[in-house]
Order: structure tokens, then sequence, then C-alpha cells
């Protein structure tokens, strides 16, 4: 049976780690509400992170203030100029960049060695189109619709961007599937005026940092570890308004970012 950590005071989910948490979380809830959390990510290589990192600044880069070194004429995204120079092929962080720069004919662009120089293959050399349409096809098919940090600390070539590692690699982050089941069972006997999921999550010093941000970069599933001052939480009027997020199957499909 779960152990709620209100009741027991020799619990304290706050010298846990976050998987620890998330396991206790997911323990109650079935105990509580009889609401099967599933973990769907709790943990990603950084290699996979550099590659979502990557695809997802080239793309779009949905952080508010983190740019790329090289940037494109939006100021916001990976210059196509400096992703394409065939003299960072295979120098790109942790990834292969021939998985993404693909010419139009869909294949691995290829380099060659000219006059002492590294440059691309006659006729080999990166589509933008192309390049791009494998980017986006990678991140749909992995779910990752929002923002995405990079595989490791200071991040690198060909983004560049100086980031932190994602929390996803560094054990700091779970993306759990069952949050609206949960968020309609712990909401039917919530009388407050803060979101009901978020204060049922402080009981184990968990919060979805994600939660509350414009539909496009909204992350319903992605809990975090909740930080030693207690996070800003909205104010609503009534419980019910809590409801209004999309709590149906399109809101399992989800990425991580952070």
């Amino acid at each position: 049976m779960a152990v709620d950590p209100t009741d027991n005071p020799t619990v304290d989910p706050g010298t846990m780690t976050v998987p620890q948490r998330v396991a206790l979380l997911i323990s109650d809830a079935a105990a509580k509400y009889k609401v099967n959390l599933v973990l769907n990510q709790s943990t990603r290589t950084p290699e996979q992170a550099q590659q979502f990192h990557v695809c997802h600044m080239f793309l779009y880069n949905k952080f508010k203030t983190q740019r790329p070194k090289h940037l494109a004429a939006d100021h916001r995204t990976i210059a196509w100029s400096h992703l394409s120079k065939p003299e960072l092929a295979g120098k790109w962080l942790l990834i292969d960049s021939s998985d993404f720069l693909l010419t139009k004919q869909g294949t691995a662009a290829v380099t060659a060695f000219e006059a002492g120089k590294v440059v691309w293959a006659k006729g080999q050399e990166p589509d933008k189109t192309a390049s791009t349409a494998a980017m986006a096809k990678f991140l749909k098919q992995h779910h990752v619709s929002s923002m995405a940090a990079p595989g490791k600390s200071g991040c690198g070539e060909p983004c560049g961007c100086g980031g932190g590692a994602s929390k996803h690699v560094t054990g700091e982050a779970c993306d759990l599937s069952g949050m609206p089941e949960l968020a309609r069972a712990v909401a039917r006997d919530y009388q407050g005026h803060g979101d009901p999921l978020d204060e049922y999550l402080e009981q184990f010093r968990l919060w979805r940092p994600m939660a509350h941000l414009p539909e496009k970069s909204r992350e319903e599933w992605h809990v975090e570890a909740m930080s030693p001052v207690k996070p800003k939480r909205p104010h609503r009027d009534h419980p019910i308004k809590h409801l209004h997020h999309p709590y149906d199957a399109k809101s399992l499909i989800h990425s991580s970012t952070a």
C-alpha cells in the first residue's frame, strides 16, 4: 500500500531522488485514486537528448532566451550556413551529422578533400529542404514538440548555445502518462482555489514547470523536483477551471524538455 508522506512524518520526499518521488506518487495515485500512472521517459541518453536539441534549435527554438551561437535571419535558430559547413561534418557534439544532413535524394551528405580542405562531394551536398524535413520527421516520431535541452552541459557544435544538460539526462525530470485522469480524480473532492493536481504533487515535492504555459509549449505530463523555494502557482477563481486543459488522448503525445 502507498505511503502518504502527509500521514507518515518519517517519509520525506525532499530527501529522495526524482525517480523515487515519482515511484511514491505512482503508488499513492493507484491506492488513493485508482489511477494508473505510467512512467514514459525518466531518462534519455546524452546522445538522444542532443539529437532532439539540435533539431529543435534549427527548426524553431522555443527557449525564451537561449540562442545558438550562429544565428539564422530570425535571430532564434541555427543558421543553415553554419549547420551545413562541410568542415563540421563528423564534429557535431555527441551525434552524427549524417543522420540529419541529407541530399536532395534523401541520402546522407558526403564530404571530400580538395586542395587540402574538406568540401562536399559534387552532387552529394546537403539540401536544406530535405534536411529540414528529416529533422521535423525525427522530432515528430519521438513526440518532441516543445523545448529540448542539450545532451551535455555547455552544448557544442553545431549549436553552441551553452545551455545546461537536459534534466532527463541528469535524472531530475520524468514524463508520466495518466496525468489527465489523475487531475480529474483529484479535482472531484477539491475545495480550494489553486490547482488541485499541483497541490497534490507538492506532497511528493514534485511540480510541473510547463503545465501552465501556452498550449504549444504546455507539457502537463512533465514533472521535476520542487526547488527549496516554493514555485509560484497560477491562482484560479474556482477549482473547475483547472479542467480547462485538453485532458484527452492528445495530451499524452508529449516531449520532454526540458
